[in-house]
């Protein structure tokens, strides 16, 4: 399997950064867990160009010089800048970690259990995709319950 690459070059100086590379990324929608690198240029401090490189695995030691960067596509995974001691163990992550509940059946009471580990933010439409307000208690740092004023089925949004 080949892995691609793109030479970036910049006119005007100035650090790359993982926030630069993590906002010149973009995340769709319509195909989960999908990462599309958008037109974006960097160079480092000494005036030389920074490189992604992007593929479906781990970077190699072998791949890039100091500065550059590498997005694993399959998982959305940012490494990078590469330093002289080579790849970073931990990437960032540039998809948001997202969990969907569907209350199927209509309810005023929505007990949900979700894979985020810890307190995330919630979202609630109805079935016509328009914004309910609820009361968010949080039991765990894995459930959560939302009380309405009235029951209806619809979808929360966890982030």
């Amino acid at each position: 399997m080949a892995d691609n690459t793109v030479q970036i070059t910049e006119i005007a100086g100035n650090s790359v950064t993982a926030t630069d590379i993590i906002n010149a990324v973009t995340v769709t929608d319509t195909t989960e867990n999908s990462v599309s690198v958008v037109a974006a240029t960097f160079v480092n401090d000494a005036g030389a160009s920074s490189n992604i490189y992007y593929g479906t695995t781990t970077p190699s030691a072998s791949i890039g010089t100091i500065g550059d960067f590498w997005i694993r596509t399959d998982t959305g995974e940012l490494y990078g800048p590469k330093t002289g001691s080579g790849w970073a163990a931990s990437p960032l992550s540039l998809i948001p970690k997202r969990f969907v509940f569907t209350q199927g059946s209509a309810a005023s009471s929505w007990a949900i259990t979700h894979t985020l580990s810890g307190y995330p933010s919630v979202t609630v439409v109805d079935s016509a995709n328009t914004v309910v307000e609820g009361d968010v208690q949080y039991n765990s740092t894995t459930q959560l319950t939302i009380t309405f004023a009235s029951a209806f089925t619809g979808k929360a949004y966890l982030t």
